[in-house]
């Protein structure tokens, strides 16, 4: 619990910096602005404890959802989007595990 805060005061020190960079730059304050917007969608669903799949490429959008999913108590499951090529059985794997664990995604 204590790491949220000071997280969230690394934010507010440092707003206006930018935090990563990564084809755009992202600032401390627009990643909590971010987080924060995708941790009320997640908290509406009542989604606390469940598990989240995240299918992204590397991007900044992924470092929001993820932060996002921190934000509101929501397990992140990182993933990468198949390829072209590429079946959907490593992905139906994953959502198959989880099924089994009685476990459900919210996104």
């Amino acid at each position: 619990m204590w790491g949220f805060f000071l997280f969230k005061l690394t934010f507010y020190g440092y707003s206006d910096r930018v935090l990563f960079q990564y084809l755009f730059s992202l600032t401390y304050r627009e990643l909590d602005l971010l987080s924060g917007a995708i941790a009320s969608y997640l908290q509406s669903m009542d989604a606390r404890g469940k598990r989240a799949l995240l299918i992204y490429q590397p991007s900044l959008e992924f470092i929001a959802a993820f932060f996002g999913c921190l934000y509101a108590g929501v397990i992140a499951v990182p993933a990468y989007p198949p390829r072209q090529n590429q079946s959907l059985s490593r992905l139906q794997a994953i959502v198959a595990d989880n099924h089994q664990r009685r476990t459900q995604f919210c996104l």
